[in-house]
């Protein structure tokens, strides 16, 4: 039978069978990394399906172009796969589609090697496409009419007899996605989390997850009345700063029994109450940071479209306000939180570091002509490249990743291989050891002032260091670890603050070993301004009397769907849980 409509030369044929092969390998990886013998079955039948369909009406030539169109997206399912060591998400399209320049550059720069060798792939695919393709070839008809149209029609319905009859028995058919509730549903998963349609069904989840904010937020409709808040304060004069942190985790916290002395100038601090069983509401920063400044929980992500956020409750009590940043501040719910601060600052480059908040946040409390002031510190904490996130000066444990003897491109060597874990641990304490400077001169600061102050800090989630048995690295998987949930949380009062109300010592005192989760803060803020407000809860408040630590804390993933509170494994290494188990 013949192969092709007319005939090829020995190299224009090797470009034909190398152009199906290179198309083939992005669902190979996907098949070798992540997926079990059923679905791998699955996917590569139905990548092969994916692939002939348009050889079946359009010569060889427009079929590879569109397939090489494709080809461009694949560096988002590498980043995925290579960063995250998971199948694209949700979530991480937002990730990508939210960045800035200056955080793409970044991870560019972390991913070289792979970068380099993408593009020159890409470039010898449309070599061969371009140069050696001839014009006008086609598969033969008899082979397209009468072997692959066949093979597609049965590679790519299938699935759906197979997720039918066999798949039922199988724990593959509960945890992978495959279902029975219609006949297609199996071809559906497969098709939709096989390249290239896993990412263009994502991109799609993207476009209708940007026109929901932007509906939530054209559709806002918030009202406080005149009696709805009440500053109830016994003197005028109040001083508070809520540190907003990124990407930090309790295990690793001296002050939550770690070994290392990552806070050798906080553990010195008197007054300072930190919450050692404090769980993050998700394990991602766009959805865990709102559920920090608005009454938003796990199980009510948007409820700040229809609720105020604490800046707007503040800002009706009489707080000045003011918001820096290390990080981006395009957010929906961040530009509504910044609306009610009348002083703003942002550094958020390539070399920025948290400690450039300092000089801004002292300007707000110099120049803000206000009894009650309230600032708001969004820091970047220990997002990522961990050596960017502190100076020399506090390269302390070390060798860490920008040591020479793990090469100038160690978190992509590191992953690719678990290799230099040493250096991985040793750059994310001393990622904390920098922020324990950081709180430190936030609370001299307001502490100068001497008057009533307080500064509370939470880190939005926490991070994978290699802990086995799966060896994860980084945040945002789609099943959020124990370690992605429990993140440090504590809170520092002035000693004028503790004169004026002394109540709030024995209070604290009292919940610090508590299971709480960051769903408390809007309360606990709340109680800290002394601020009376129509919807607060006593029971979610820290300097409450009537304080309840939920049931359960659910924690949310990348793609808004809520998880089960997290286990602590068994053998894991987490001082504070350990230290419970012997108790």
């Amino acid at each position: 039978m013949e192969l092709f409509s007319k005939k090829l030369t020995r190299k224009q044929f090797f470009a034909v069978v190398g152009l199906f092969l290179l198309l083939l390998l992005p669902n190979i990886a996907l098949i070798i990394q992540f997926y079990t013998p059923v679905s791998d079955f699955a996917i590569f039948f139905m990548a092969l399906a994916i692939l002939l369909i348009p050889t079946l009406f359009l010569p060889l030539r427009v079929a590879f172009l569109i397939h090489g169109i494709f080809l461009l997206l694949l560096p988002i399912d590498i980043s995925s796969w290579m960063g995250m060591h998971q199948t694209l998400t949700e979530g991480f399209m937002n990730s990508i589609w939210y960045s800035n320049r200056a955080e793409t550059l970044e991870q560019l720069r972390q991913y070289l090697l792979p970068v380099i060798l993408f593009v020159v792939l890409l470039l010898f695919y449309f070599y061969l496409l371009f140069r050696v393709i001839p014009r006008k070839l086609w598969l033969a008809r008899t082979l397209r009419l009468k072997v692959l149209l066949p093979f597609v029609l049965v590679s790519f319905f299938l699935f759906s007899t197979l997720g039918s009859m066999f798949l039922r028995p199988f724990s593959t058919f509960a945890t992978e996605g495959w279902t029975i509730k219609r006949y297609h549903a199996s071809v559906k998963w497969t098709f939709n989390n096989t390249f290239p349609f896993d990412i263009v069904r994502r991109l799609f989840a993207l476009q209708r997850h940007v026109s929901k904010l932007n509906a939530l937020k054209r559709n806002r409709l918030v009202e406080l009345a005149e009696d709805d808040v009440l500053y109830t304060g016994n003197q005028d004069s109040i001083i508070g700063v809520f540190v907003i942190g990124e990407t930090s985790r309790a295990c690793n916290w001296q002050l939550a029994g770690y070994d290392r002395e990552t806070n050798p100038r906080l553990s010195k601090r008197k007054h300072l109450y930190f919450f050692d069983d404090a769980f993050s509401g998700a394990n991602y920063t766009r959805y865990s940071v709102p559920m920090l400044i608005s009454r938003a929980t796990p199980n009510d992500m948007y409820k700040w479209q229809n609720t105020p956020l604490i800046t707007e409750v503040l800002a009706r009590a009489g707080y000045a306000q003011g918001w820096v940043s290390s990080q981006s501040m395009e957010e929906v719910w961040l530009g509504l939180a910044r609306q009610h601060c009348g002083y703003t600052f942002q550094s958020w480059d390539l070399e920025s570091l948290d400690e450039k908040l300092l000089p801004p946040s002292r300007k707000f409390f110099d120049s803000v002509a206000s009894d009650r002031q309230m600032l708001f510190m969004h820091t970047l904490g220990g997002h990522f490249a961990y050596v960017e996130r502190y100076s020399k000066d506090f390269a302390h444990f070390m060798p860490d990743l920008a040591d020479k003897e793990f090469g100038d491109n160690a978190f992509f060597n590191f992953r690719l291989g678990g290799k230099n874990v040493p250096g991985f641990v040793n750059s994310f304490d001393n990622t904390i050891l920098y922020t324990d400077m950081v709180l430190d001169s936030v609370i001299s600061m307001v502490e100068s002032k001497r008057k009533p102050a307080f500064v509370i800090y939470m880190a939005d989630h926490g991070e994978n260091l290699l802990e086995p048995p799966e060896y994860r690295a980084y945040h945002s998987y789609d099943k959020p670890s124990h370690y992605e949930a429990h993140v440090p949380y504590l809170i520092w009062l002035s000693d004028e603050y503790l004169a004026r109300y002394p109540q709030a010592d024995s209070l604290l005192r009292a919940h610090l070993h508590l299971p709480i989760q960051s769903t408390v803060t809007f309360h606990t803020l709340l109680d800290l301004t002394r601020v009376k407000y129509s919807l607060y809860d006593s029971t979610q408040s820290l300097l409450s009397p009537s304080f309840k630590p939920l049931d359960t804390r659910p924690i949310v993933n990348p793609d808004e769907k809520a998880n089960p509170e997290p286990s602590y494994p068994a053998d894991g290494v987490c001082p504070v849980y350990n230290r419970k188990a012997r108790s």
